[in-house]
């Protein structure tokens, strides 16, 4: 639902939000998106029939989707389309000291969290704070972060 804010600067400029409808996936070499929608992880993987982009106006979805791929185009019923990017979630990272430690970090974390993101050199996963006090008893350095939040399955590799 657009914000009450963004209703009324749109009609100050004449413009009320609008309901679009996304009939398909847009491929790459499409028109240029006229308007971003960001979803959550979440968002991105469950079934959407609307959602509400950056600019105010609704895009109904009228066809049948699994997840939405950050980055993916929609095209709309007037030829039009509309770009999908992931947007910044509130998420703790947590680093090791060591490749080591950030393994045994994240088999904990495993343990009690289905989603999270492992990277070289970090995990991310969604804040909450038993699990911070925990992570940091285990010496481990945990920051709040906002940014696009892109979980990987687990995987029984060792590190290297």
């Amino acid at each position: 639902m657009p914000s009450k804010r963004n209703r009324q600067r749109r009609a100050a400029e004449g413009a009320l939000p609008t309901t679009l409808r996304a009939i398909g996936y847009a491929t790459p070499d499409h028109a240029i998106p006229i308007d971003l929608g960001l979803l959550t992880h979440e968002e991105r993987h469950r079934p959407v029939r609307e959602l509400t982009l950056v600019h105010g106006d609704t895009v109904a979805i009228d066809f049948p989707t699994g997840a939405i791929e950050d980055g993916c185009l929609l095209e709309l019923d007037s030829g039009r389309c509309v770009e999908i990017l992931a947007s910044d979630e509130c998420l703790y990272e947590v680093r090791g000291t060591d490749r080591e430690h950030l393994w045994q970090l994240r088999a904990y974390l495993l343990t009690r969290y289905t989603e999270i993101q492992f990277e070289d050199d970090r995990l991310l996963f969604p804040r909450d704070p038993a699990a911070r006090k925990a992570l940091e008893r285990r010496e481990a350095k945990v920051s709040e972060v906002c940014e696009p939040f892109f979980p990987t399955s687990p995987e029984p590799a060792q590190p290297t």
